[in-house]
């Protein structure tokens, strides 16, 4: 057995039926081991045994149920090409709901203004479009759902406009009945199934381009060491054991050993998630992704490509991804039995009448018949979840809260406990001097300053470039100085009066100036020492978010759990820990240490939301079943995030919470109206009341159905007010 494991973009994938279609398909092929066909990041998750089946014939499998697989050897030239053809998709359906909705408002101001003038014209142009054109793409999906045993939205909005038409055509020639109630169900019903599925594209997009920003980490290339040259070699090429060249701003392709005699400066947050810059030299490890900053260095190959600690979150984030169950609305599990269960109810409603009641009266049976189908319409059902959604995802917008995916608003309100990363979550994630603390007199502070600043311009370190903001905003001029950078120790500047030196506490003691008192200043510390002469200590730390600590402590109020993950030093870590209120923490993490957190939390039964910045924090965020980034983080972190907040201010997340579980509650009453009205309505429609006067017409049912609709609407635009109230206590 050639056990191989893939995972391949699919093109033409609309919603969890589809998905549930190619993997119940793959799963009965000989030589497919497992299979997942994911609809939020429109690929497939394959196991397969390539003596026995190949790439080609898992293709074909998945043709035959009309969708395309892209197969191109380059991972992200494939994401590449199904990216493509997946706008196209997103264009074609942005035109058709642009379409439904300009027809839903044209039909209120030709029925409500104009009094329906020329309905006899306008009706049969409005349906031809409407059932043709806009819910085209439904009756031919419904087809294929049918023809797989599948009944889902699509096959609900189908069957309903299918009615509404007939309803149409016997209206059209009867006295009495009124037009426009047939097409208040064929144009609303695709317009708003429309706009919620834009919607869910546009959410589930962002899945997709997770994946990307992870791959696109590592380069292409590498400039292999062969003897006393170096080429540029695609990546593949590139083995354990053989050597590779890094230049200055490069990402390094590989994990490996330096073998170079030289000392560099390199930018590890992708693993870390640390925004301090680390100083590497000869014999030190370093990691695939993370970017050389100085000095061109040697780098001995250990692991390439899904070898490497990127390869692993790369991989821990798509098998996680594909052991997510696909999303499944409630709408869809309902329609498995609704869309039967009605087709039964108006076949039996004809042939009771028919052939029991009235024999042989064939417009009065198919009048009830269709009043059933009409009344059963599933609008309600199509609107209960995109209405509320629109009103959420649209208040939230405007308050800098972002939810990527529908799931979040639905698990959010239920997790127990919020695990934070640091840095750039609690904190902003950039340093900044907390304290300066002289020991020379006040008239020399702003000339030694302008100094400080002259030197500290030379460097690239984030430590340096934070003194030198300090400076400028404390208005120290820049003037030309000759710097030289001591590697991991500080800057020394020749001046008239001696040896200007910016660094390490021991650095400046071998410099002479070896009376340096005890300090109880906190946060990176960076000593200014003119010869023997201490001149100031400099204190720098990563400041907390706006309201962070107020945040933490209403969260722990609502009684969750609150941890704090972070690759930082345990005593910087201890710091902000005491200074935002959180007892429990873990510092000097790598990737997997956060993620194994984060399970042994979930194996106690705890939902958890994980909530981070960083590439560092992907496989975290990729297994927690709440995904959050605050603005500023990695496109990884926020295109994977099921929520993102866009601005450094960790009160939204409370806010989030709050409309989460207010959305969620909208949601649950639209259904169980949606449903209940069903129930009530179905029995007077089949005509089980007539003997006390209770009957509905096609039109009357046709109307009650748009009522039903409404009254769903009004619910969730009432969330807006519902929203608003609690932000106003």
């Amino acid at each position: 057995m050639k056990q191989t494991t893939e995972y391949l973009p699919i093109v033409g994938m609309h919603c969890a039926a589809c998905a549930a279609a190619v993997t119940n398909k793959l799963q009965g092929v000989t030589g497919v081991l497992e299979a997942t066909a994911q609809i939020d990041t429109h690929s497939l998750y394959i196991v397969y045994d390539a003596e026995e089946i190949t790439r080609e014939q898992i293709a074909e499998q998945v043709a035959s149920l009309g969708f395309s697989l892209i197969l191109t050897t380059d991972e992200t030239e494939a994401m590449s090409q199904a990216l493509e053809q997946e706008r196209r998709s997103a264009r074609q359906l942005a035109w058709r709901t642009a379409i439904g909705a300009a027809l839903t408002i044209g039909m209120m101001i030709w029925m409500y203004l104009l009094g329906g003038v020329g309905e006899r014209w306008v009706a049969p142009l409005v349906a031809l479009v409407a059932y043709l054109y806009v819910s085209g793409p439904f009756h031919w999906r419904a087809l294929k759902q049918l023809r797989r045993g599948v009944m889902g939205m699509d096959t609900l909005v189908s069957l309903s406009t299918t009615c509404s038409v007939i309803g149409l055509l016997l209206a059209y020639g009867a006295e009495g009945h009124h037009l426009h109630l047939y097409l208040d169900a064929l144009v609303m019903i695709p317009a708003f199934v429309l706009i919620g599925k834009w919607l869910e594209q546009r959410a589930t997009a962002s899945t997709a381009s997770a994946l990307r920003a992870l791959l696109d980490l590592t380069p292409r290339e590498a400039s292999l060491v062969v003897g006393e040259e170096t080429r540029r070699v695609p990546l593949q090429l590139v083995q354990p054991g053989m050597t590779v060249r890094v230049r200055p701003g490069e990402a390094i392709p590989v994990d490996g050993v330096i073998t170079s005699q030289s000392v560099t400066h390199i930018n590890e947050q992708t693993i870390t998630g640390e925004a301090e810059v680390v100083e590497r030299g000869e014999g030190d490890k370093v990691f695939a992704g993370t970017i050389c900053l100085s000095t061109a260095i040697e780098v001995r190959a250990e692991s390439v490509g899904a070898d490497t600690a990127l390869g692993h979150i790369v991989a821990t984030v798509r098998k996680t991804l594909a052991d997510k169950p696909p999303l499944r609305l409630l709408a869809d599990r309902i329609a498995q039995y609704f869309v039967p269960a009605i087709l039964f109810l108006g076949a039996l409603t004809f042939a009771l009448w028919y052939w029991v009641v009235e024999p042989g009266a064939l417009d009065l049976a198919a009048r009830y018949a269709i009043s059933v189908l009409v009344i059963a319409c599933p609008c309600a059902l199509g609107l209960a979840t995109p209405t509320a959604l629109t009103v959420a995802v649209g208040e939230s917008a405007r308050r800098n809260i972002l939810f990527a995916e529908a799931t979040a608003l639905e698990t959010l309100p239920r997790v127990d406990a919020f695990l934070m990363d640091k840095t750039g979550t609690l904190t902003l994630g950039s340093p900044s001097v907390t304290e300066l603390q002289w020991f020379i007199p006040e008239e020399e502070r702003a000339a030694m300053l302008s100094l400080i600043v002259s030197a500290e311009q030379h460097s690239l370190h984030p430590l340096a470039q934070a003194i030198v903001a300090y400076g400028e905003a404390q208005g120290a001029t820049t003037s030309e100085l000759t710097v030289t950078e001591q590697p991991g120790q500080g800057l020394l500047v020749t001046t008239p009066d001696g040896e200007l030196r910016i660094g390490r506490a021991s650095w400046i003691a071998e410099g002479g100036a070896t009376s340096i008192p005890p300090c109880d200043l906190t946060g990176s510390l960076v000593y200014v020492a003119l010869g023997a002469r201490l001149i100031a200590i400099i204190a720098l730390s990563d400041t907390l978010t706006p309201h962070a600590a107020e945040t933490i402590a209403q969260l722990k109020a609502q009684g969750k759990k609150l941890l704090m993950l972070t690759g930082d030093r345990k005593p910087e870590a201890q710091r902000i820990a005491q200074q935002i209120g959180i007892d429990t923490l873990h510092a000097e993490l790598m990737p997997q240490d956060k993620e194994t957190i984060l399970t042994s939390l979930q194996d106690q039964g705890l939902i958890v939301a994980m909530v981070g910045d960083g590439v560092n924090d992907g496989q975290a965020l990729a297994r927690a079943d709440v995904s959050i980034a605050l603005a500023g983080g990695s496109d990884l972190a926020t295109s994977m995030a099921q929520l993102v907040i866009s601005k450094p201010d960790l009160s939204l997340l409370v806010e989030a919470t709050e409309i989460a579980r207010q959305t969620v509650r909208t949601i649950r009453f639209n259904f169980l109206w949606a449903l209940l009205y069903n129930v009530i309505a179905i029995p007077i429609a089949a005509g089980l009341f007539t003997r006390w006067g209770l009957t509905i017409t096609p039109a009357i049912a046709a109307a009650a159905m748009a009522l039903s609709s409404i009254c769903v609407v009004v619910n969730s635009l009432l969330l807006q007010r519902r929203i608003a109230h609690h932000r106003s206590k």
